[in-house]
């Protein structure tokens, strides 16, 4: 059977903090779907994670929230050992604090497609990724970073960890005013030698006034500027040396 439909809310203020892991529901096998896990305050020592399934099954639909308090490693709407991972998502607002990553599917051997991240507030310790996959392909992620949140690590639209994985079709949109660390690249797609990961991949800037160390494996860079902004405005400062030429056998960059 399958593991469905569980809602976890952790309210809590510290010193009451969660040692472990929090789940939304774990299952040794079929599917894990439409789980929810809300945290407003405390702290949990290790991840919050949607929905968790340990051998082959596929996790989709899971939500995690992070209103507040302190993540003491990662946040994850949705985690397959074998399965594919679909249709989860990641918010975190407010205060949310995440200590590691925060990725909005995560599999080892199947694919991360169509998972959301949104961090509006708070502040993530490493890196975003809509789509994870050890060994298979990550597409059709989004991942939003808004609002006055800060990301220390990269952004990645998804992420695939060999040499002949895709990761492709995915989107980053940038608005309000977040912060990023000196050393963020904010990519589209990314692999062990960026084969693959650059094509639909599409950085989308509503905002003005950013600084990141660099832009990587994006086949469309839209900019949507704000009324508010005045001649000779920055929408957006790298501080290491750009290149935006195309690859071998890879998509043009449109602008």
């Amino acid at each position: 059977a399958s593991a469905s439909g569980n809602n976890v809310t952790i309210t809590g203020t510290s010193p009451n903090a969660i040692d472990g892991f929090v789940y939304g529901a774990f299952q040794q096998a079929n599917a894990v779907s439409q789980n929810t896990v809300t945290m407003s305050a405390g702290a949990v020592g290790r991840s919050l994670i949607g929905g968790f399934n340990r051998t082959a099954g596929g996790v989709f639909g899971n939500t995690v929230t992070l209103n507040g308090g302190t993540v003491g490693q990662n946040v994850t709407g949705g985690r397959s050992v074998s399965g594919d991972v679909f249709g989860n998502t990641v918010i975190v607002v407010n205060k949310g604090n995440v200590t590691k990553d925060a990725a909005g599917g995560s599999t080892d051997n199947g694919d991360a497609y169509n998972n959301v991240v949104a961090i509006l507030g708070g502040r993530i310790g490493k890196s975003v990724l809509g789509g994870y996959s050890k060994s298979k392909s990550a597409y059709g992620n989004t991942v939003t970073i808004a609002g006055n949140s800060h990301v220390e690590k990269n952004v990645h639209g998804a992420y695939c960890d060999n040499n002949s994985c895709s990761a492709t079709k995915n989107t980053v949109i940038i608005q309000g005013q977040p912060t990023f660390g000196t050393t963020t690249v904010i990519a589209g797609g990314d692999n062990w030698n960026r084969v693959n990961a650059r094509t639909g991949n599409t950085l989308q800037m509503h905002t003005k006034g950013i600084t990141a160390a660099n832009i990587s494996n994006f086949e469309y860079l839209h900019f949507y500027l704000p009324k508010s902004i005045t001649s000779n405005a920055t929408v957006l400062t790298l501080t290491q040396a750009v290149d935006i030429s195309t690859p071998a056998n890879q998509p043009t960059t449109k602008i």
